[in-house]
């Protein structure tokens, strides 16, 4: 995934802030639980419904070991999806907002540090890690098959 300019999501995840294309969000829901899959492990918190399919459901925080922020819901998830891919991102009760490309003035990007991380944007005194979310899906699928082959 390449960074590119244009508006992003800000996703508030603990103490860390991760901006995703809004190109890719297709829903944000608040759920106060996500269904457990049997045999599922870290990462991946479960799945949930969303207008009839399942959509498997990763915990951000736990993806990048971030202190959890406790078991209760609610769950605030975003789903991204593109034309192969759908996704989860469980930010719990974490706060959403938008990077609008044509109010910067002043951005910095610079590369990512991490499997997941694509880009680093320094604008207005603040850091946003750019996700790189198919990392995330691709490992989800690798888990999840993993485990459903018993190993």
């Amino acid at each position: 995934m390449q960074m590119t300019r244009g508006n992003k999501v800000i996703l508030g995840c603990r103490e860390r802030l991760f901006a995703i294309d809004t190109s890719y969000v297709a829903s944000v829901t608040e759920v106060e639980r996500v269904f457990f899959l049997p045999g599922s492990r870290r990462p991946v918190k479960g799945v949930i419904a969303l207008r009839g399919e399942p959509v498997t459901v990763v915990d951000l925080g736990e993806a990048f070991g971030l202190d959890t922020y406790g078991k209760g819901g609610p769950h605030r998830i975003v789903v991204v999806q593109d034309s192969s891919r759908i996704l989860g991102l469980d930010i719990g009760p974490g706060e959403l907002s938008f990077l609008w490309d044509e109010d910067i003035d002043d951005l910095k990007i610079s590369p990512g540090s991490g499997r997941f991380i694509s880009a680093t944007i320094e604008c207005r005194g603040k850091s946003f890690h750019m996700l790189n979310w198919v990392e995330l899906y691709d490992e989800a699928a690798r888990i999840l098959s993993v485990e459903s082959q018993g190993r």
